[in-house]
């Protein structure tokens, strides 16, 4: 469990080779719009990042891995849901 903002959502932690990825998820409609990417990761930070909505849940993928690695991980969400 984690909290953004007092909102309560899932955290999830994958381990891509020698990298952790953690995968956020929350109920769209409890976050403040304009959680984006642009918004959360300027592009110097050192880790990678991908986020979406679908079907009333907001995701976050990070984690310091590749974006090959992160795009595949949201890939398989994106199938799943």
């Amino acid at each position: 469990m984690t909290y953004l903002d007092q909102t309560p959502g899932a955290h999830l932690i994958y381990d891509v080779r020698k990298h952790h990825i953690s995968v956020f998820v929350f109920q769209e409609r409890s976050l403040a719009p304009g959680l984006d990417r642009n918004a959360l990761a300027p592009e110097k930070l050192p880790f990678n990042m991908e986020t979406w909505s679908q079907g009333g849940l907001r995701y976050f993928v990070i984690g310091d891995a590749g974006a090959a690695d992160l795009d595949n991980l949201a890939k398989l969400f994106k199938a799943a849901s």
